[in-house]
């Protein structure tokens, strides 16, 4: 799956690229839901990877739980600050 609107890639990037990371070691209990790469236009394919992000959708399905991939960060993000991107995936 892939998020084709460039208005909608935006908002998910910025979302996860504000996220208030920390450095925590986290041990989820089952695979995440979504791999998320957010990206720039350039590159030998026309985008470079800057982060990958490994996304679970809470069990109550109103906020996500987000690991950087890169960086082994963990963040939950509120309802609020997750409820943009959750209606986006649950689009695609």
């Amino acid at each position: 799956m892939a998020i084709k609107s460039p208005k909608d890639a935006n908002m998910v990037a910025e979302t996860l690229s504000n996220a208030p990371f920390t450095n925590s070691m986290v041990s989820m209990a089952r695979p995440p839901d979504y791999y998320i790469d957010v990206g720039t236009k350039n590159g030998t394919y026309g985008y470079a990877i800057e982060a990958i992000y490994e996304v679970w959708i809470s069990p109550r399905k109103d906020s996500l739980e987000l690991v950087n991939g890169a960086t082994s960060q963990y963040v939950h993000l509120t309802a609020e600050e997750s409820k943009p991107v959750l209606k986006l995936l649950e689009s695609l």
